[in-house]
């Protein structure tokens, strides 16, 4: 046993310990360890018995994670059915919004989910919906963002993804204060893109070190994309429903 291991089980009190991989499909994924306090050697029969059941132990365990990466992919295509589903049938902006930023904080299993709309002749970012698990600082957030600034604005500028592991070094990183005060870590930040044009940006936030993978920037992005679709059919029905009853209000004045 290495020195760190050992000091480990004399402070536990055992002075003999026994330990087992857990090896499933030829991956170690974890150790079986047991201890005696009183000091004894294991004969070959303790750690065949012990070996047996550690390999038992290792598929149990290996199967469950299976299961549940199975049950979080489930999860993650019925949310994008349901988005799918979503654009066809319904042109209530706020609806979506709602809806967007629910699911973008399941689908990553993440702390806090943010969707910026671009507005105005500048091209800020306001913030139109925010999900978060547990409470947030109820002082220094801001909900316009000036063009290009901060991982946000850069993603719809760029139109392309950005994350941060670590979101504090990140030297576009914007409201840093309140970052910290609301105990976000990492961040991954895709755009909204309807057509030609960036019309947002999609954002969910960890409170525990997360560097984001392929599958996870993929999946954001395939969301995002219905995303974008559902918010500019809705943004088209509301500017048409506006013309529509400024035209009315017209034709009452003559």
């Amino acid at each position: 046993l290495p020195d760190w291991a050992k000091a480990h089980a004399y402070s536990e009190g055992y002075r003999s310990v026994l330990g087992i991989p857990l090896i499933s499909r030829n991956t170690v994924i974890g150790s079986l360890v047991v201890g005696d306090e009183a000091g004894r050697f294991y004969t070959e029969e303790e750690k065949r018995l012990l070996l047996g059941f550690a390999d038992q132990a290792a598929i149990a365990i290996d199967n469950a994670r299976l299961f549940e990466d199975t049950r979080a992919r489930l999860a993650q295509m019925q949310r994008l059915a349901a988005l799918s589903q979503l654009v066809t049938s319904s042109l209530d902006q706020r609806r979506v919004l709602d809806f967007v930023a629910d699911a973008a904080l399941d689908l990553l299993d993440s702390d806090l989910a943010r969707l910026w709309l671009v507005e105005g002749d500048d091209g800020h970012l306001r913030l139109a919906a925010s999900r978060a698990r547990g409470e947030l600082p109820a002082e220094g957030g801001i909900e316009i963002l000036p063009p290009g600034a901060g991982l946000a604005g850069w993603v719809v500028k760029e139109r392309r993804s950005r994350s941060a592991a670590d979101l504090l070094s990140d030297p576009l990183v914007f409201q840093k204060d309140w970052f910290v005060k609301a105990g976000i870590v990492s961040q991954l930040v895709v755009p909204l893109v309807a057509g030609d044009e960036a019309i947002g940006a999609l954002v969910v936030s960890t409170r525990t070190r997360r560097q984001f993978d392929h599958e996870d920037v993929e999946l954001m992005e395939i969301f995002a994309a219905k995303a974008a679709i559902a918010l500019s059919n809705a943004r088209l029905y509301r500017e048409a429903q506006e013309a529509y009853d400024q035209l009315e209000r017209a034709q009452d004045l003559l």
